[in-house]
C-alpha cells in the first residue's frame, strides 16, 4: 500500500450559497454502503444548485491512526500528535514512559471517493468533491522489544516492524477532504506562478478534440491533487488526470500496433469499451499500456492517405508528433 498524508492546505469552496458545516456534516453522518448512495443524498441535499454524481473510487492507500490498549480502550486518535507532545520532540523519552506497555497502534485504510458536479461546457467547468472512506484496523504492537525506534517518523510509521491481522476496531466512517472549483484553481495556480502546464495541455487537448463534442470531461477523468514540498520548502501540487475507466485501460504493446485497418480497429475498439471518441489518445497520454507509437502510426497512416479520425483529431495527434508529452 502507497502512505498518504493529511493535506493542511484548504481550497475555498467557491460552492454559491453552500454552508461548508452542512457539507462536512453531510459527509461525517452518512452511512458507508458500496453505490455511496447515502453519502451522495445528503450531499445533494446540502448543495441544492449543482447536482452531484459519484464518479471513481481510489483504493490501496492508508495512513497512520492512533492506539489503543489491548482491551480496546482509545489511548489516541492521533499517534502522530500524541507522540510528539508525549516526547518533547525526543524518542527516548516516549521509550522510557511506555516502551512496557502492551499496547498496539492503528493504521486507517482509505478509499478516496471522487463526486462531481457540471458547472459549464467547458473541460474545467465542474467542482471536485474529494471524500474519504476510513476503516480502521490493528497495525502492529505499539513497540517492539526486539528493535526499538531511532526517531520519532520510525515510531509513527516503521519500515520494518511485524504486522497484526488487520482487524477492524470501528465501523467505517466518511470524512470530507477538500472540494475544488476545478477552473478557479487552476487560473490560481497559474497566477501564482505554479501553473500545471501539462494539465493544461492536457484539458486543452479535450476541449479540441471530437471527445469533447460527445460528452463531458468529469464523466472520464478527475484530477488528483498530489502535494510536494520544494527545495525551498515552499508547498506545491503535481496534478494527475485519473481516468474514472481504471478497470478498462487496455495494454496494448507496441510491437503489436498495427497499420491501416488493424490500427482503425484498433482505435475503435479502445474508444467503443471508453464510451467516448479519442479515448485511446488520451490513455495514451497517463497510462503505459498504450505505447506513444500508436500516435506516429496515425500520422503515418494520414500521410499515406489512410484517413480514419476527423480532421480536430488529426490536428491534436499532429501538435503532439511536433511536441510530444505525456503526464
Amino acid at each position: 500500500m502507497n502512505t498518504t498524508g493529511d493535506m493542511i492546505e484548504n481550497f475555498d469552496f467557491y460552492i454559491k450559497d453552500v454552508d461548508a458545516d452542512k457539507l462536512i456534516d453531510a459527509c461525517m453522518q452518512a452511512r458507508p454502503d458500496k453505490e455511496q448512495t447515502d453519502l451522495l443524498q445528503r450531499i445533494n441535499k446540502a448543495v441544492k444548485n449543482v447536482q452531484f454524481q459519484h464518479v471513481l473510487s481510489r483504493t490501496g492507500w492508508h495512513r497512520p491512526g492512533g492506539a489503543v490498549t489491548r482491551e480496546g480502550e482509545r489511548i489516541t486518535n492521533n499517534l502522530r500528535n500524541w507522540a510528539e507532545q508525549e516526547s518533547g520532540g525526543q524518542v527516548s523519552s516516549l521509550l522510557e514512559k511506555y516502551a512496557d506497555k502492551d499496547w498496539f497502534a492503528t493504521r486507517l485504510l482509505g478509499t478516496t471517493h471522487y463526486l462531481v458536479a457540471t458547472t459549464g461546457n467547458g473541460s474545467a467547468d465542474f467542482i471536485q468533491l474529494e471524500v474519504e472512506e476510513l476503516q480502521e484496523v490493528l497495525a502492529r504492537p505499539l513497540f517492539d522489544p526486539d528493535g526499538y525506534p531511532e526517531s520519532l517518523e520510525e515510531f509513527v510509521e516503521p519500515i520494518d516492524f511485524p504486522e497484526l491481522e488487520p482487524e477492524p476496531i470501528a465501523t467505517p466512517r466518511y470524512l470530507f477532504r477538500r472540494a475544488i472549483p476545478i477552473g478557479k484553481t487552476l487560473e490560481e495556480l497559474r497566477v501564482e506562478g505554479m501553473e500545471p502546464r501539462r494539465m493544461r495541455r492536457f484539458m486543452h487537448d479535450w476541449n479540441k478534440s471530437t471527445a469533447a463534442m460527445n460528452t463531458f470531461f468529469q464523466n472520464h477523468w478527475v484530477i488528483r491533487f498530489i502535494p510536494y514540498t520544494d527545495r525551498y520548502g515552499d508547498k506545491k501540487f503535481n496534478l494527475k488526470p485519473l481516468t474514472t475507466y481504471q478497470d478498462l485501460v487496455p495494454d496494448v504493446a507496441g510491437a503489436l500496433i498495427q497499420r491501416g485497418a488493424g490500427l482503425a480497429n484498433l482505435i475503435r475498439d479502445i474508444d467503443r469499451q471508453a464510451g467516448y471518441p479519442m479515448a485511446w489518445y488520451f490513455f495514451m497520454l497517463t497510462t503505459p499500456g498504450i505505447k506513444h507509437e500508436i500516435a506516429w502510426s496515425v500520422m503515418e497512416d494520414h500521410s499515406a492517405g489512410f484517413d480514419y479520425l476527423p480532421k480536430r483529431d488529426i490536428e491534436i495527434i499532429k501538435l503532439w508528433c511536433e511536441d510530444p508529452y505525456s503526464i
